[in-house]
């Protein structure tokens, strides 16, 4: 029989020596991860209960939301004695940043919505291409005038089920 869920105490190692822009492309680059932080990002879960949502092995699972808790982006908020064990819970981090380029919405679309985000995304990254001209004609392609950055962009779906749940 499950146990009483409580406040987590202990926190685990987080890497310091990482940006949080680079912790979330790593983060992201695996879809587990990126699945995974998904719902993280919606709700409290236990790697168990992401698992089964997910339709993955819990131990697949679990190695997965541990990279994340390691990036710093999810934490263990509770914790909860089964069988002799103990059952983790963890949540997203939100990362504030000065720039405010590190951005993570919940979103609730329906097919339109979804296809329109998309649509909202090509234009941005389209503009933002343009922009990458207008600023090799302002420093006539000078290497060291420029800052170099990567643009990406995504958009994640959290399965059906989720979305039940976090009503």
């Amino acid at each position: 029989m499950a146990g009483k869920r409580r406040k987590a105490l202990n926190r685990r190692e987080v890497r310091r020596d990482i940006d949080p822009g680079d912790a979330l492309l790593k983060g992201l680059i695996h879809p587990v991860r990126a699945q995974a932080l998904t719902i993280l990002t919606s709700r409290i879960a236990s790697p168990r209960e992401i698992a089964d949502r997910l339709d993955h092995p819990v131990g697949n699972v679990s190695y997965h939301v541990r990279v994340l808790e390691e990036l710093g982006l999810v934490e263990i908020v509770e914790e909860e004695a089964v069988r002799g064990s103990v059952a983790h819970y963890f949540k997203a981090v939100e990362h504030a940043r000065d720039d405010g380029l590190l951005v993570r919405t919940p979103l609730r679309m329906d097919k339109a919505g979804w296809a329109m985000v998309r649509r909202i995304q090509e234009r941005a990254r389209e503009e933002i291409l343009k922009e990458q001209v207008a600023v090799r004609r302002r420093t006539n392609g000078s290497q060291t005038a420029a800052t170099e950055g990567l643009f990406g962009h995504f958009l994640l779906k959290i399965p059906p089920e989720e979305l039940r749940d976090a009503r």
